[in-house]
């Protein structure tokens, strides 16, 4: 049986395509490793300004099982602080994911708050930059105004980007 240089366990590490690869996965770790400690700072920081208010009630963000969570109209006195200090440093208010964290959460854990400013889907587990992948953490640098004045460019979304030029 003929056999070509990926298909075996072996030889798969000679083969300069998946060495490639291996390299890629490699700068990816110590990309989000820079950036896990550069956000941690920055969020830890923010935290603590919005420690100096009450602890949140974790009732004032709401939603019906599988449907968005969102701020109440009228948030109590111990939730609106938190509410806007989060709102008034994210770049797209209207596409905050509130179901990203637990509000219960807010005054122990500061990366409760970064999750706010990541895609759609963080889970429970995604505890602290170790734990959040790139993408997750440059939209967090991209869509928190806390890092536009650590930044030397803008962060713009690439638009007509041609992807299968990236490929050929």
């Amino acid at each position: 049986m003929m056999s070509t240089v990926g298909s075996q366990p072996a030889n798969r590490f000679s083969d300069p395509e998946f060495q490639n690869w291996l390299k890629v996965a490699r700068s990816l770790l110590v990309l989000r490793d820079g950036l896990g400690e550069f956000t941690k700072q920055e969020i830890d920081s923010f935290h603590q300004i919005l420690k100096q208010n009450p602890p949140p009630c974790g009732k004032c963000i709401e939603g019906k099982k599988n449907a968005p969570k969102k701020p109440k109209a009228q948030p109590c006195t111990d939730c609106q602080p938190w509410i806007e200090g989060i709102t008034k440093v994210h770049c797209n208010k209207g596409g905050i994911y509130w179901n990203n964290s637990s509000t219960a959460n807010w005054a122990t854990n500061a990366w409760e708050l970064a999750k706010l400013y990541m895609g759609k889907g963080q889970t429970p587990g995604n505890k602290g930059p170790h734990k959040t992948d790139c993408a997750g953490l440059l939209t967090l640098i991209s869509q928190c105004k806390l890092f536009k004045s650590k930044l030397n460019t803008s962060l713009k979304p690439i638009q007509n980007v041609s992807y299968a030029s990236i490929w050929t």
